[in-house]
């Protein structure tokens, strides 16, 4: 819906759900106050404060449902964690 011309003028193979297109994909809780009265969802897509159910990329759900089911998280702030120091110049 929002990303077809952003495909198009990029000259990207999506931006449709279609077959042979890449399978990226967004499913937003639309069962908040933001997206109250429904009539215009593509305002309330940009201008709301969405809360995002599950991402699709490459037809595999990389979060869903406040998880992310391929990523170690406590791995990813460990990273994370050490990086910043490493930044700040505070290493162990």
């Amino acid at each position: 819906m929002l990303t077809f011309d952003g495909h198009q003028a990029l000259r990207l193979n999506g931006g449709e759900i279609e077959e042979g297109k890449n399978a990226d994909l967004t499913i937003f809780d639309l069962n908040n106050p933001g997206f109250f009265p429904q009539q215009n969802m593509k305002n309330h897509l940009i201008h709301s404060n969405p809360k995002v159910y599950a991402t699709m990329v490459n037809g595999s759900f990389i979060f869903i449902d406040g998880k992310f089911p391929n990523i170690d998280v406590e791995e990813v702030y460990k990273q994370f964690t050490n990086s910043y120091k490493k930044v700040l110049g505070i290493e162990n």
